[in-house]
């Protein structure tokens, strides 16, 4: 728990000394505004740790859920027609570790994991390691950590706060909404919406047929490309950037406040 009040009272501090900057000498950077977080969580070594695998055919499930914090999160597809799931629990006091498990659970088609009870005063982490058939739709929900996704196809749904985020060869609809977090996506194919607060994020796109359809607006940040969209720089620190790409079949729609976006093509 100190660590997690040294954490938030550390971010409210350059949450303050950034607005103080913006509001007294934001008329310096109107014309090529600059903001830059580098925010790292860290995942501490723990004390104590165990883990719980799970192996389900898919069957009829279309959707896997998790939900983790203060650890590590690993996602991949493979092939074949089985998700595993390996979970790791974290805590400072073997104690606790006997009490507290990992529930699984099924609700229509969707198949979840997270931690059974919250025990009180005492701090507990549960990361995963995850592989899933192709095609799957995964939603991750994580904080305090970092996530890791590669060799992905499907549809990537993320909540992520005070975590690092970090993708890698990417197919298919992309869905983020994080905060506190810097954001790196690397060879990123697909649909990409995008709602981004207090951190800095870089995408990269592939070429795909159909192209992009570009909406992107920064509040209190930067915007730097390739991708050979217009940049309009509008009052109270707002930057906005709209065209296509190709055909502009795919949407790539970004909401950025207070952090740096760079959005490029790998051509």
């Amino acid at each position: 728990m100190k660590t997690r009040r040294i954490t938030l009272i550390v971010l409210i501090l350059l949450t303050v000394l950034f607005i103080v900057d913006v509001r007294y000498f934001g008329s310096r950077s109107l014309k090529e505004p600059s903001v830059d977080f580098n925010i790292s969580p860290g995942f501490r070594q723990p004390e104590a740790h165990k883990s719980q695998e799970f192996v389900r055919p898919q069957h009829d499930i279309t959707s896997l859920y998790l939900k983790g914090r203060h650890g590590v999160v690993e996602l991949s597809s493979a092939e074949g027609d089985e998700i595993r799931v390996q979970a790791i629990i974290w805590s400072d006091r073997e104690e606790v570790l006997e009490v507290v498990e990992v529930k699984e659970s099924i609700s229509g088609r969707e198949l979840s994991y997270e931690l059974s009870s919250d025990l009180e005063g005492e701090e507990v982490g549960l990361g995963f390691v995850v592989e899933v058939p192709d095609g799957m739709e995964v939603t991750v929900e994580h904080q305090f950590g970092t996530v890791r996704v590669e060799d992905f196809l499907g549809f990537l749904n993320l909540d992520t706060r005070f975590a690092n985020v970090n993708l890698n060869d990417v197919e298919g609809t992309l869905t983020i909404k994080n905060s506190f977090g810097n954001l790196n996506l690397q060879r990123i194919a697909g649909p990409l919406q995008l709602t981004n607060a207090y951190s800095t994020c870089t995408v990269e796109l592939l070429p795909v047929d159909g192209g992009y359809d570009f909406d992107i607006e920064v509040v209190n940040g930067s915007l730097k490309h390739n991708a050979g969209f217009q940049v309009n720089i509008g009052g109270n620190n707002r930057v906005g950037a709209q065209g296509k790409w190709g055909e502009g079949v795919h949407p790539v729609h970004i909401r950025s406040n207070f952090g740096s976006v760079v959005v490029n093509i790998d051509k």
